[in-house]
């Protein structure tokens, strides 16, 4: 006729395993969308700079020959003095 305490319990614990489970892959998830929207970002910079180059002819003078290897942009400090006309609106955006 109904359920005993112990059914209700064991459905409850059930319920908490798979909501655990849920969480932890919703979390993983979002880091992947967070590192391919970095990525991305790093993507623009790169090819904003491989347009200033043909544009202009040299590199942004920042120590680095070759911009054309993203890992030397990964190797970039933090702060560079980058042209402001690399995009057309003279922006650089990131969240890396």
């Amino acid at each position: 006729k109904g359920f005993t305490l112990i059914e209700l319990l064991v459905v409850i614990i059930i319920l908490g395993i798979l909501a655990a489970v849920a969480i932890f892959a919703i979390g993983g998830i979002r880091d992947n969308a967070e590192e391919s929207a970095c990525k991305t970002e790093v993507g623009t910079v790169e090819t904003a700079i491989a347009a200033w180059m043909v544009t202009n002819t040299a590199a942004p003078n920042t120590g680095i020959t070759d911009w054309t290897d993203l890992e030397n942009l990964r190797k970039t400090p933090s702060h560079v003095d980058i042209p402001g006309d690399i995009n057309t609106d003279g922006t650089v955006s990131t969240s890396c």
